[in-house]
């Protein structure tokens, strides 16, 4: 992967800057989540994988954990004495939190012609996620019962 260029280093630091929480599970820095845990930092996530573009549009932040459920790696948590394995964070979720918190950035068409593969359409995370209390989770089930039938 090729060092990225000042302009595109300005346009990572300003998106850090803008999400300093996780788009998956609302985890901030320096809070633990409802387990007590204390997970490192929040992560910039590239939607698209080849070339890896550093621009908005293929962004999403997420934290440490949710990363690693977003590049396909098996995790598993000890919740109630009983090992858990987390659920995936596949394209179709990534793409429905970018374009619920970043609709400005979410650019279909940017990112269909940089992906080397058809798009899936956007699909609300699974369950585990919206356990986390993320406020846009609750605001998205109103609108998406507004919305019902509608073409992503």
């Amino acid at each position: 992967m090729k060092r990225p260029t000042a302009a595109e280093r300005r346009t990572l630091n300003a998106f850090r800057d803008e999400w300093p929480i996780c788009w998956a599970c609302c985890w901030s820095p320096g809070v633990p989540d409802d387990t007590g845990m204390r997970w490192p930092g929040l992560e910039t996530h590239h939607l698209i994988k080849p070339g890896r573009r550093h621009e908005r549009w293929n962004l999403a932040r997420l934290c440490h954990l949710c990363h690693m459920l977003a590049e396909g790696e098996r995790v598993t948590i000890v919740h109630r004495q009983r090992r858990v394995a987390l659920p995936k964070l596949d394209l179709a979720h990534l793409l429905w939190l970018k374009r619920r918190l970043d609709p400005k950035h979410y650019d279909r068409r940017a990112m269909a012609s940089a992906s080397l593969r058809l798009l899936p359409r956007p699909k609300k995370p699974p369950a585990w996620f919206n356990r986390q209390r993320c406020w846009w989770f609750f605001v998205a089930e109103i609108i998406d019962n507004d919305h019902v039938g509608e073409v992503a």
